[in-house]
This record gives C-alpha cells, sequence and structure tokens, in this order.
C-alpha cells in the first residue's frame, strides 16, 4: 500500500474492476509505461484486489507497480492531488463522477471516448478508444512525457468543472 503518495510518481485508477470498467486490458495497455517511467498505478474503489487480478499483475510484471489505497473522501482527494494523471478506461458509464472529482483536485485527465464520458470530459481530458490498447497506452503516454500539456489540462479541468455546478443544476431542472 502506498503510505504517502508524494514518494513516487503514479496515474490513478478509481473504480470498480469487472469487465465494463476495462481494468485488465487497461493495465496490459500501461504496462511497459509503469515499468519505463518508474510509475506505480494507484486503484481506490472496489476492494482488495482477487487473486486472480494479483495473478494478472505478476504475469504481466507490474506486480511491484500496482497498488490498492483504500481511500475515504479526504485520502481520495489527496490521491487526486498528487496523481500525475487520473485514467478512467471504462467501456460505459452512467454519468463518471470521478471525472468531475478529479477536475477539482487539479489532477490531469485521462479517458475512454466512450459512452457519457466525452461529454463530461470537454475539452479539459485526453482520449482514447477504450478497445484499442494501443490507442490507451499512447493517451497515458502523451500525458506522462509532457508537463505543459499535464498543466494545461488542470485549467481546462476546472473550467470543465463549471458547467456542473450544483447551482447550475439545480436552475435547468
Amino acid at each position: 500500500i502506498v503510505n504517502d503518495e508524494s514518494d513516487h510518481q503514479y496515474l490513478l485508477y478509481v473504480n470498480l474492476r469487472s469487465g465494463r470498467k476495462n481494468f485488465y486490458s487497461f493495465v496490459a495497455a500501461i504496462k511497459n509505461i509503469l515499468i519505463d517511467n518508474n510509475l506505480q498505478l494507484v486503484c481506490s474503489g472496489g476492494g482488495n484486489f482477487t487473486q486472480d487480478e494479483l495473478g494478472f499483475f505478476k504475469a504481466h510484471g507490474v506486480s511491484g507497480l500496482v497498488k490498492y489505497v483504500p481511500a475515504d473522501d479526504k485520502k481520495l482527494q489527496s490521491l487526486y492531488q498528487n496523481a500525475l494523471a487520473f485514467v478512467f478506461p471504462s467501456i460505459y458509464e452512467g454519468f463518471g463522477l470521478p471525472i468531475l472529482e478529479a477536475f477539482s483536485c487539479g489532477c490531469p485527465v485521462i479517458l475512454s471516448d466512450a459512452s457519457c464520458l466525452p461529454e463530461v470530459g470537454g475539452d479539459a481530458a485526453v482520449y482514447f478508444n477504450p478497445k484499442d490498447v494501443i490507442s490507451m497506452r499512447n493517451a497515458v503516454e502523451r500525458v506522462v512525457s509532457d508537463e505543459k500539456l499535464r498543466n494545461q489540462m488542470r485549467e481546462r479541468g476546472y473550467k470543465q468543472l463549471e458547467r456542473f455546478s450544483w447551482k447550475k443544476c439545480a436552475e435547468e431542472t
């Protein structure tokens, strides 16, 4: 478990890890990015890793690089604030609240271009095809390797968040 996320650069995954969440494909797509850049993948949500997941990490050579961190709201905020980027590889989502959480914490967001996610992310995120591991890997690599881009994404994220305020929601409903 990562005790102090600031000790090690990491990508953040916040979600369940079941089928439509696309977790296995995501890990397979970014394994070389983790290894080559000495990054960790910090996962929160979905409970402790299963034996199948641990076996998958071992088979892909990333056992020591993928960590599970249980998080209450305060810890989750810290995870977002200190992450290199938040990645949401889902094939389908009803809305994508973690995207707004990431934006509110100044965390760059890398998203699947499926379902409602582009509507939520707008021009503040970098997108990939969730069914194409090369597309996924390229999007993550682009953000990991470009600090200027990450800074631009943070600013765009704050602006995109304004589209989803509670006040605006109440006015529209």
